[in-house]
């Protein structure tokens, strides 16, 4: 699928919100009753579009039927990928609320009640705003407070842009145990490591087929790492995960070029 994308990406420099470079996340139930984990969807690969609401603003349902519209240009070729969220700019919003706005503005799309903390998050002083974010990183691609006639095609080109970036990733060839996530498999230059929150590792290594440690790296307090491959030759390897001592667990990874 061709998309128009107007040449928008200035915008993206100009937005006024904190400098965070990624996503604030959240294990939340919707106002339909689903529970939602926002890294989890990410690492599968989505891309989700967070809309912040104040009730009493007309720009609010203005701009939402304007990202249902372009939602719906990304169904038939990304199925249940990208995805548009949208929540209370204040814990007093309820899904009544919210449910109500929806359907007075004739807007179908997931919805959340009032949720402070992550306008706060992001800084979202003047509303609404809008946040897109996605793939393994977590990254935000876009942010924006306060309507724009330009911002529609702002979000597409973020939106193409995370498309992009998880195609390249390989956010698609992820592999996982208890202790860690590791994409993309194959790799070719970089190989990302993202230990899981009550991960008790102390230190990762590639090796090759003998076993001779190649890359180390002390576990961090990020949780997310990257090691550069690029000067490893084409063939199979292996990524030791480490508690003291002792390897933990193994993944086995293959360089592609």
């Amino acid at each position: 699928m061709k998309l128009f994308i107007p040449i928008v990406l200035s915008l993206v420099s100009a937005i006024k919100l904190n400098a965070q470079n990624t996503a604030y996340d959240f294990t939340l139930t919707d106002c339909n009753g689903i529970v939602h984990h926002l890294y989890d969807e990410l690492e599968n690969g989505n891309i989700i579009v967070i809309q912040l609401v104040p009730m009493n603003s007309s720009s609010s349902s203005s701009l939402a039927r304007d990202i249902e519209n372009l939602m719906s240009e990304y169904r038939t070729s990304y199925p249940d990928k990208i995805n548009f969220y949208s929540f209370g700019n204040d814990d007093g919003t309820t899904c009544n609320d919210m449910m109500n706005w929806m359907t007075s503005n004739n807007l179908n799309h997931v919805s959340f009640s009032g949720n402070r903390v992550q306008a706060d998050y992001y800084g979202a002083a003047s509303l609404p705003a809008i946040i897109v974010t996605g793939n393994f990183s977590h990254e935000i691609y876009y942010r924006h407070a306060g309507n724009s006639s330009l911002q529609i095609g702002a979000i597409q080109a973020a939106i193409e842009e995370a498309l992009a970036d998880g195609n390249e990733a390989g956010v698609s060839s992820v592999v996982k145990n208890s202790y860690a996530a590791v994409f993309p498999n194959p790799f070719s230059s970089s190989v990302n490591v993202r230990l899981n929150q009550t991960s008790a590792i102390s230190k990762i290594s590639i090796c090759d087929i003998t076993g001779k440690s190649l890359l180390t790296s002390e576990a961090t307090s990020e949780k997310l790492m990257n090691f550069n491959t690029s000067a490893l030759q084409k063939g199979i390897y292996f990524i030791n995960f480490y508690q003291g001592d002792k390897i933990a667990g193994t993944f086995k990874l293959v360089k592609r070029q």
